[in-house]
């Protein structure tokens, strides 16, 4: 290859840059004034004043931003403010440096403030001071002479220093004043500007070192009639507050009131509960590694009736609306972006897809966490302001967050329920008003004397309705069952064959190495193992997937199918199950539903199970009842039941803040079309019981076979 000709250039950017880079940094005008307030807090002030003089008019208005911060040196404006993309924050962030009075870390990062001016107005004035100064630095910025096809070294920005004129005496600051506005703004700009100001700071708490002041006399009266977040959480329908302390543990108040229900008004007053810790994240007696913080959850539910009954759609759209999500706040001011109107990091609106009864939506309720950073330092930003790291402290800090909302569902389904049912009659099973058409006409007939004539038609009628809605639920509540019960069965496949791919690899090492030997034989045993338990795993599950039809049933084999299926999960949390047959016990029945409604009792039990740290334990019992009839009970020694039994089988009620809610729904409507129930029991009613959660499966006793 011959080099023609060679050498170095350098980069000449054009000025529009910086106006390029202004227009994709800064979102709208409402956020740049948040940007230029954000950058009085890295200042260290306590008080900044916001005034929007004229803003109707854009040739005439003005927006000025003052604040009592450390203000900026001649040499901080030359060789920080007027070189963008400095390092100077991200070194103190970095280097985790704190601002001296109020110990802050920076917000600001990509020197965005001066963009945000762009994005306002044309012609940009800044006055500073800093705390050792005896003089003001004046810079002047004219953003038209950066729109012109000049290179931006050619582009200058004028500046002066003078006596003081703006802050006199021993005062500093700096005061950023925008004309020739770029937009006119509108009452809801001004609106959004409020709300996004407000949000800043907690405000449940009293805080004094950054207060933030708007004026804006064009829109006096539509600032003077917006409520503040304290007024319009004052309108929620459910509201819990709690403290989850270093040990997980949520104690909280509840409270509900529906102005049109006066008398259903609930509140429970500090409740002391584990439920926040999900046991599969937290097994055992494991405590968090985050620390201590606060949660309020204000919610409102969204349907026409309860609106209509409470704050009215225009009241929720204006003033609710803008402050919903979940928000976190560390030592009183805001960590962004949660609780923005595009953030979801707690997943609130996945969890109401997956169960859309009980779980809420962002839209639904006003969250505010609050933490602080002595108590929780690992809880740390990105650098790039853009949420938390997510290390382990932070993954237990959102399980509990999510934990301590699902124990406010729950309360709400409780008081949800009672309200609807007052509120309309029940809305009938359509088998239940076939049945209703059928004795009517019996009725009829009856009257007329027809009745003998046609009841063998009638009964027809009604057996093969019966057997049609048995053909169309049978697959389904299998089918759910699937879902519910198998998605960590499925899952064990996958990881088994993962163990057995390891071994093998083993063995033949082995055989490369040293040939035949007692090691290479032992861990072909525990291939073997592996296989088998695999094979009952996978045979149990495809037992569930067949046609099932009427058969004499041991319950004995029921349980024992469940147990295949489930055993590998068991053992892996070190759970032990023991089938006690007092009675060898059969009965009619459809095995792959009653195998499937033992598995939904047996993964209840588990889940529960993983509170305890040691000696877990279920028994399965195949007997009669006091009653005399026929029953297979799942009894363990875990927390137990603290719910309403008819509340626990309604469909998408439940406490595991990821559980679909559809577990024991399914078993009940199983055990229904065995014409039998689900009772749950407890260990003072009975001999033999475990301490936690007793559920038995219980027949009718025509259908005991002998």
């Amino acid at each position: 290859m011959t080099i023609i000709k060679e050498g170095e250039s350098l980069f000449r950017p054009r000025a529009r840059l910086l106006v390029l880079l202004g227009e994709q940094l800064i979102t709208n005008e409402v956020i740049a004034v948040v940007e230029l307030v954000k950058n009085a807090y890295d200042a260290d002030a306590s008080k900044v004043e916001v005034l929007l003089d004229n803003v109707v008019e854009p040739s005439k208005g003005q927006i000025a931003v003052e604040d009592n911060g450390t203000g900026m040196s001649l040499d901080t404006i030359l060789n920080v403010w007027l070189e963008p993309a400095t390092d100077f924050r991200k070194r103190q962030r970095e280097e985790r440096k704190r601002t001296a009075k109020f110990t802050r870390l920076p917000l600001g990062e990509k020197g965005v403030g001066r963009f945000a001016a762009h994005k306002l107005g044309n012609l940009v004035e800044v006055v500073t001071k800093d705390e050792s100064g005896n003089h003001e630095t004046v810079v002047t910025v004219n953003w038209r002479e950066f729109e012109k096809d000049e290179y931006l070294d050619r582009i200058p920005v004028a500046w002066f220093t003078r006596d003081p004129e703006v802050f006199r005496g021993k005062t500093h600051g700096t005061r950023i004043t925008i004309r020739d506005l770029r937009k006119q703004w509108t009452p809801r700009m001004i609106e959004t500007l409020h709300v996004k100001l407000q949000a800043l700071n907690s405000p449940f708490m009293d805080r004094k070192d950054f207060i933030v002041n708007v004026k804006t006399p064009d829109f006096a009266e539509c600032l003077a009639k917006l409520p503040e977040v304290s007024e319009i959480v004052e309108k929620r329908v459910y509201f819990l507050e709690g403290y989850v302390d270093e040990n997980g543990m949520l104690r909280y108040t509840y409270s509900f009131l529906n102005p049109t229900f006066p008398l259903l008004k609930r509140e429970a007053k500090d409740i002391i509960t584990e439920d926040a810790k999900a046991p599969k994240k937290f097994e055992g007696k494991r405590k968090p590694y985050c620390g201590p913080f606060r949660v309020r959850f204000y919610v409102w539910d969204l349907d026409p009736a309860t609106l209509g009954e409470t704050i009215q759609r225009a009241y929720y759209n204006n003033y609710v609306k803008p402050h919903t999500g979940i928000r976190i706040y560390r030592d009183a001011f805001r960590v962004w972006p949660y609780g923005e109107e595009d953030d979801d990091s707690f997943s609130l609106d996945l969890r109401r897809v997956n169960n859309p009864t009980q779980c809420l939506s962002r839209n639904q309720v006003i969250g505010i966490v609050e933490i602080s950073g002595a108590e929780n330092p690992e809880l740390r930003d990105k650098t790039d302001r853009e949420g938390m790291i997510l290390n382990r402290e932070y993954e237990d800090f959102k399980e509990l967050v999510i934990g301590s909302l699902s124990v406010l569902e729950v309360e709400r389904r409780k008081d949800k329920d009672k309200v609807d049912a007052l509120r309309q009659e029940e809305k009938r099973k359509p088998e239940d008003e076939v049945h209703r058409a059928i004795g009517a006409m019996k009725g009829k007939m009856k009257k007329k004397g027809h009745l003998e004539i046609y009841s063998e038609d009638v009964t027809r009628i009604e057996s093969a309705y019966e057997q049609r809605v048995r053909e169309i639920l049978e697959p389904l509540y299998v089918s759910a069952g699937l879902g519910i019960a198998y998605t960590i069965p499925v899952h064990e496949i996958v990881r088994n064959i993962g163990d057995m791919e390891k071994l093998l690899d083993a063995v033949i090492d082995d055989l490369r190495k040293t040939g035949a030997g007692n090691e290479t034989v032992e861990r072909l045993r525990q291939v073997l193992q592996t296989t088998d338990m695999m094979d009952d795993l996978v045979r149990g599950v495809g037992k569930l997937t067949r046609k099932g039809r009427p058969e004499d049933i041991s319950l004995e084999s029921v349980a024992k199918d469940a147990l295949d299926i489930t055993k590998l999960r068991l053992a892996r949390d070190s759970i032990s199950v023991e089938i006690s047959e007092t009675e060898k016990v059969k009965v009619s029945g459809i095995r792959n539903m009653l195998i499937t409604a033992v598995l939904n009792l047996l993964d209840n039990s588990s889940y529960w199970l993983l509170r305890r740290e040691s000696g877990r334990k279920i028994i399965i019992r195949i007997d009669h009842g006091g009653d005399g009839r026929p029953r297979i009970l799942v009894s363990d020694n875990g927390p137990g039941v603290k719910d309403d039994p008819a509340l626990l089988v309604q469909p998408f009620f439940t406490r595991k803040p990821d559980g679909s809610g559809l577990g024991l729904y399914i078993v009940d409507r199983i055990m229904k079309a065995h014409e039998g129930e689900v009772r749950f029991l407890f260990k003072e009613g009975e001999t033999g019981l475990l301490e936690g959660a007793n559920v038995a499966l219980v027949f009718p006793k025509e259908r005991e076979k002998q």
